[in-house]
């Protein structure tokens, strides 16, 4: 990313705000405005780091309700696939056809509390689907004897840590019969998903996958390719993190991401868009206890 900023602050900083405008209007539904955006930009010291900011947030890879639902379809058709593989199915066969002879034998749930993002997904994911509430049982006690594939429904891996801390506390649950268990992700950061599938039984299924060219201060990072400028935004990034939110200045675990959903913000991206206390979010992040 080349800094473009020549000292007309003004001027480069309306170059900036009309193109966030243009992603507000037609990509991030409207979820920000100028109001918003100044007083973003009152979180940093001087205009070199404000057209900083501003530069990164133009970066910032939002997935609106539209997409998320669209990615519902998607991994209806990807776990579909995958049964119909763990059966020896052709591969060219009919999703329709996987649906008739599989669905039945599938039971949903979500990861987490009644008002985690898991648990909130299963109903945008049962109705984009055209699916019976039948398969949707209250608790995993419920299980038809005929059930083969349980499927815990997520909307990102990012860490692993959610989906290790699940399953820890499935293993102890005893089940009638012998299922499978599918962890269903619209989307997946490869070294969550590899930890996921490490340390827990879980088959991981994701519709999209974010490898570390998506940790924005990588030596393969997508918005900093080249080394002088990568070292100076991070330098940037963890001065104004650790005022934002001092456990972790380049989001939960370092994992220094610049995504966010319709529902909610991950802690994993950068704090410098989403923390509260004593900072002014951009995109706002609800914790769970909200």
């Amino acid at each position: 990313m080349t800094k473009m900023y020549n000292g007309n602050y003004s001027f480069e900083k309306e170059q900036y705000v009309d193109r966030l405008m243009t992603l507000s209007q037609y990509a991030w539904e409207n979820r920000i405005d100028r109001t918003i955006v100044d007083r973003w930009l009152e979180n940093f010291d001087c205009n070199d780091d404000r057209i900083r900011a501003l530069e990164i947030l133009t970066k910032f890879v939002y997935f609106s309700e539209n997409e998320i639902l669209r990615l519902c379809e998607i991994a209806l058709q990807k776990l579909l696939e995958k049964i119909g593989a763990i059966n020896n199915e052709k591969i060219s066969i009919n999703i329709a056809n996987l649906k008739k002879k599989y669905l039945t034998k599938c039971r949903f749930f979500g990861v987490g509390g009644p008002s985690e993002s898991g648990t909130s997904l299963l109903c945008p994911f049962r109705q984009r689907n055209s699916l019976s509430t039948s398969l949707f049982p209250e608790n995993l006690s419920k299980l038809d004897l005929d059930t083969e594939f349980v499927v815990f429904l997520d909307d990102i891996i990012a860490t692993g840590d959610t989906a290790c801390g699940f399953w820890t506390k499935l293993e102890h649950i005893a089940f009638t019969g012998k299922v499978r268990f599918f962890y269903l992700t619209l989307l997946a950061y490869a070294r969550g998903k590899a930890e996921v599938e490490n340390k827990t039984g879980f088959e991981v299924i994701a519709c999209q996958m974010f490898d570390n060219s998506y940790s924005i201060f990588s030596d393969t990072s997508y918005v900093f390719p080249e080394k002088e400028e990568r070292t100076k935004a991070k330098k940037f990034a963890e001065k104004y993190g650790n005022k934002a939110y001092s456990d972790w200045p380049l989001g939960f675990l370092n994992l220094q991401c610049l995504v966010g959903l319709h529902d909610n913000i991950p802690d994993t991206t950068l704090p410098i868009i989403w923390a509260k206390n004593g900072w002014f979010p951009v995109f706002e992040r609800h914790k769970k206890s909200e």
